[in-house]
């Protein structure tokens, strides 16, 4: 009996001690209840952010790898003329096969913008363009230049190279520092264009010309083209500069590089580019030593043809530069004014002079 009773005392022991763990565990649990809900909550915050972050990348990702697109944009040809209206991309750095259009809040770059293949510009109205490294148009690429309105309203394009930025001997528009270059139409806008070195005239250094391509055509448009380079040892810019040069409208100031560069026609020691005038008003002046407002530059005998059939055409020659025709040495190529208003200034200084044409 006592035994038994022995027994039953143990046993309520032992069931009190298990129901009371029980009960402890129990209340250890539900204390820790509000404690592993707390970082339920912040694990569920932390992974919410980090999918925001990595949605936010995503996008990002998205807008840097496609390009951004206006709404359709309008433009017109070089005598005003509505041509309808294409969608554009913003204008970036990589300027690949298509349309662009200038924007207000993508207005400069301090990279040399790099035109690839077929590529149409449009200048919005009331926007300005800044290319402070200039525009390459590499050998095998078009670059064609539309405005929106023929007014002074009408967008801008500034390929004015900022001091330190691009290479010696590349053009504002055109041609890298090999002189390879590609087609430039412009037919609107208004258009600035110096070569490399623009503010170090006080440098000897080789520079480049204002506008350069393989055939370079004006249809219209404001165009202001300055060539650069002071020394005698390599480049010095035209203003405008090309195997193939064709002006048949709009307003054009082409002024050479200080050592001969042609205004229109040849950089310095070049010896061809054939000249075609049709229209505009035209207004070209040589380089300081000797440079020729339309032909050739210093350094080199001029073999290319310039020929005038229409438009007010003035030009000036420095130094022994004629004011049309071959600076450097003899006239090889030939020179033919079949129409237009015509005014030939040569060169006149205490050393040398040179023809108004020839």
């Amino acid at each position: 009996m006592a035994f038994m009773q022995f027994g039953a005392t143990v046993h309520s022991l032992l069931f009190a001690n298990f129901k009371n763990d029980i009960i402890n565990q129990g209340k250890k649990a539900l204390r820790n209840v509000p404690v592993l809900a707390r970082r339920l909550k912040v694990a569920k915050c932390k992974l919410r952010n980090a999918l925001a972050i990595a949605l936010g990348a995503l996008f990002v990702m998205c807008i840097l790898s496609v390009p951004a697109y206006a709404e359709s944009v309008s433009y017109v040809d070089a005598d005003g003329k509505d041509m309808g209206s294409t969608e554009c991309s913003i204008v970036t750095e990589e300027m690949t096969e298509g349309w662009y259009v200038t924007d207000a809040n993508h207005d400069t770059f301090d990279k040399r913008i790099k035109v690839s293949g077929n590529v149409n510009l449009i200048l919005k109205n009331d926007t300005v363009l800044k290319a402070q490294a200039g525009i390459e148009v590499p050998s095998g690429s078009e670059l064609t230049i539309w405005a929106q309105r023929t007014d002074k309203r009408m967008g801008c394009l500034e390929a004015v190279r900022k001091d330190g930025l691009g290479s010696d001997k590349t053009a504002g528009i055109g041609c890298n520092s090999k002189g390879d270059a590609g087609n430039i139409t412009i037919n609107g806008g208004e258009i600035r264009a110096n070569g490399s070195n623009w503010e170090q005239e006080v440098v000897m250094k080789p520079g480049g010309p204002g506008i350069s391509g393989e055939e370079v055509t004006i249809n219209g448009g404001d165009i202001t083209a300055i060539g650069k380079g002071r020394t005698s040892n390599d480049v010095s810019g035209a203003g405008i500069n090309g195997k193939t040069i064709n002006i048949n409208g709009g307003t054009v100031e082409a002024t050479g590089g200080y050592w001969g560069g042609a205004g229109i026609g040849c950089n310095y020691r070049g010896a061809s580019a054939n000249v075609t005038i049709n229209g505009g008003t035209v207004t070209a002046t040589g380089g300081y030593c000797s440079g020729s407002g339309i032909g050739g530059a210093e350094g080199a005998s001029f073999s290319g043809n310039i020929k005038i059939t229409g438009g007010t055409v003035t030009t000036t020659g420095m130094g022994r530069g004629p004011g049309i025709g071959s600076s450097g040495g003899p006239l090889v190529g030939t020179i033919t004014i079949s129409g237009g208003d015509v005014t030939a200034n040569g060169g006149d200084s205490d050393t040398h002079s040179g023809a108004g044409i020839g």
